[in-house]
């Protein structure tokens, strides 16, 4: 396809690359705006649309399948005829022509010539009905310092990266001309996901653990080791985070980019020192089920560090990453009129520990992983 002016910035590096499949838990991304430029307009089946027509429409970020409405045609696409698919660019140096298109897009004056970009682009394709050829695909610009090379494992990519999410739409006839090309801003929305599978030790040992996803949690522990998280909101550059904590195992963090179902293997800590006054609770049942506030701070060893961490106790929870390592909850005491202290945090041995009503305020100390 002969490009045009729109589509240099946000199609250019479709011939380059080969049609690649990212991931196997690939996402689907549901995107929608209107479009800022309508460069060329010589039929096709967009014709006649304005900047004020609403577009939606989503796209597999694996396979690059999906479909695009202006909210009366749908056209489905798939890959590729012709298509990009998924590709990476990094470090584009951008022209004169290249930012004065992204500014007028933006109408703004972010971009400048001599910036460099990376650029995530995934596009498919379509015959038309008049033996045509249309291409769809959304384009994310980011910071030059996005990527270091072209290699797919750098997708998904920091949301902190991300200048600029574009849309696209371009159509030739039959004889290869284009008669339809346009581009505008897009808001992208990743479709939910599920996450399930089972938690266990190296050894097969279920595991009963707290597994933790876009704010929903739950406890692996009836039946142990099996957890099942619905309807997760993916973050805008369709990844979600998911963090199991378990005593007397290491932190598992990984994050994915759509629905899974994984056996998950854990790693025990083993003997770690330990940077904490040890405490031995009371045990007054009477107090059992009583509502008590806890509160402290999380630090690195014998430091003033603050440690970012998911702090448990008694099936409350709280993240301590407010910069000074902080938390504090109220809970529930258990039947021995206790509560037990879990804290977790990537990079760090687990720390648990008992109390009770009479010791409510404890600051945790937290041993290195390498330590262990």
């Amino acid at each position: 396809m002969n490009k045009p002016r729109t589509s240099r910035i946000v199609k250019y590096c479709a011939m380059a690359f080969a049609v690649i499949s990212i991931n196997t838990n690939a996402a689907i991304i549901d995107f929608s705006g209107q479009l800022d430029i309508i460069d060329v307009d010589d039929g096709g089946i967009y014709s006649g649309a304005t900047t004020s027509t609403n577009f939606s429409g989503n796209i597999d970020d694996g396979t690059a399948n999906g479909e695009k409405s202006d909210g009366s045609t749908v056209t489905p696409f798939g890959c590729c005829i012709a298509a990009g698919g998924f590709s990476i660019t990094n470090n584009e140096l951008l022209n004169a022509d290249d930012a004065a298109l992204l500014n007028s897009i933006t109408g703004t004056s972010t971009f400048s010539a001599g910036d460099i970009v990376d650029i995530v682009d995934i596009e498919g394709d379509a015959i038309t009905a008049g033996g045509g050829r249309i291409e769809v695909g959304l384009n994310y610009i980011l910071d030059g310092n996005a990527f270091a090379n072209t290699d797919p494992g750098n997708y998904p990519f920091d949301p902190e990266d991300l200048i600029l999410t574009l849309f696209f739409i371009v159509e030739e006839d039959v004889g290869g001309v284009t008669i339809f090309d346009a581009v505008g801003q897009a808001d992208t929305v990743p479709a939910p996901v599920d996450l399930s599978g089972t938690i266990k030790a190296l050894d097969g040992t279920d595991i009963c653990a707290m597994v933790l996803a876009s704010g929903q949690f739950m406890f692996s522990c009836n039946p142990a080791g099996v957890f099942s998280l619905t309807d997760l909101p993916l973050e805008n550059n369709g990844t979600v985070k998911r963090q199991i904590y378990a005593d007397g195992f290491f932190p598992k963090i990984d994050i994915l980019t759509g629905s899974s179902n994984d056996a998950v293997v854990m790693t025990r800590s083993g003997a770690c020192p330990s940077y904490n006054t040890p405490y031995d609770p009371a045990v007054p049942p009477g107090s059992a089920g009583e509502l008590i506030n806890i509160a402290g701070k999380v630090l690195s060893q014998n430091s003033q560090t603050p440690i970012c961490a998911m702090v448990l106790a008694n099936g409350q929870h709280m993240f301590s990453c407010d910069g000074t390592g902080s938390y504090a909850l109220n809970i529930p005491l258990d039947t021995n009129g206790q509560f037990k202290l879990q804290v977790y945090a990537d990079g760090f041995a687990p720390t648990i520990q008992a109390f009770d009503e009479f010791k409510t305020t404890n600051d945790v100390r937290m041993a290195r992983a390498a330590e262990c």
